[in-house]
């Protein structure tokens, strides 16, 4: 989960697949190469029935069922109080529902019953996180929750949070620290490996020690796109378009409608497609990137491109 996925409110959403008002030409060929795109995505296998808390959540969630979402990842969270990608995605869904307000209200009192749970306070602190990420004094809040958590127990959840505070503050250093100290306290912590990772791809351009982190990442759910997603990027930093290929089909086909990744997966497709001059392919791509965005024109631009290099076979 990259951190901008905290922000609720998004400037970008997807957009109804129903088709209104007469059919023209262009509205077949466009679903037709909706169509083609998605078939090429139908050789992974549908999920198997008999999936965790956190996964039924991850399915619901990109699905755009709030309500399930939210219970799924509330079960979750009581199994593996340690769980932060369970934590930030029962927040965001119920931020969804509007009810984040509420969930801090419960988890402010539940704090107050249960004073010396390291796990409370740093639910708080998340909380806090989630709804003033751009306000300064919440912001603190969020980073004294995380504190007062860690003088109760050294836990990993606490530094994961601390680490999100400073990437925000664009403490590169500390947040690097506090991520590999939440790792170190919890090997699982994929919200942890997530950032650490990104702070490697992006910012030190070091795609060879992000990969190990985004494959831990991918091992927490097979249901969570973001992690494929990253595993692509960092494949095709590193010159390994084929296994890039494959990850961002699978981000697309597990987040189909763009809440998270699934959008800029499918972009990235159209871009080694239109490299690899299949212009068919690419076209293919970035016309299911414009139906989960209509008014991106950096996309509108890359489409143009590739239909009138299309043409000119």
């Amino acid at each position: 989960m990259n951190h901008k996925a905290l922000n609720m409110n998004r400037s970008r959403c997807a957009q109804g697949s129903r088709l209104r008002g007469p059919i023209h030409l262009k509205d077949v060929l466009l679903w037709l190469a909706l169509v083609f795109f998605l078939f090429s995505l139908s050789s992974y296998p549908a999920s198997a029935q008999n999936l965790s808390p956190l996964d039924e959540g991850l399915k619901a969630y990109y699905q755009k069922r709030w309500d399930e979402s939210a219970n799924s990842f509330q079960r979750a969270m009581e199994q593996n109080p340690k769980d932060t990608l369970a934590i930030l995605y029962y927040l965001v869904a119920n931020a969804q529902r509007g009810m984040l307000a509420k969930i801090i209200d419960k988890l402010e009192e539940e704090s107050a019953l249960k004073g010396t749970d390291p796990y409370v306070s740093a639910r708080l602190a998340f909380a806090y996180y989630a709804k003033g990420r751009w306000n300064t004094s919440i912001l603190e809040q969020a980073a004294s929750e995380f504190r007062q958590a860690l003088r109760k127990q050294e836990i990993g959840p606490a530094y994961t949070g601390l680490g999100i505070i400073s990437l925000d503050r664009m403490m590169l250093s500390r947040a690097k620290r506090e991520f590999m100290k939440a790792l170190e306290l919890n090997p699982g912590d994929a919200v942890a490996a997530e950032f650490l990772g990104t702070i490697y791809l992006q910012d030190e351009k070091k795609p060879d020690e992000a990969l190990p982190l985004f494959q831990k990442v991918s091992q927490a759910s097979p249901l969570y796109p973001d992690g494929f997603y990253f595993m692509g990027r960092a494949y095709q930093d590193l010159g390994k378009t084929d296994d890039a290929v494959d990850l961002f089909k699978k981000t697309v086909f597990l987040d189909p409608l763009g809440i998270g990744k699934g959008y800029y997966a499918s972009e990235r497709l159209g871009d080694i497609y239109m490299n690899r001059q299949l212009f068919g392919e690419a076209v293919s791509a970035y016309k299911y990137s414009l139906q989960i965005n209509p008014e991106d024109t950096g996309i509108k631009k890359k489409l143009a491109d590739a239909e009138k290099a299309s043409k000119k076979r």
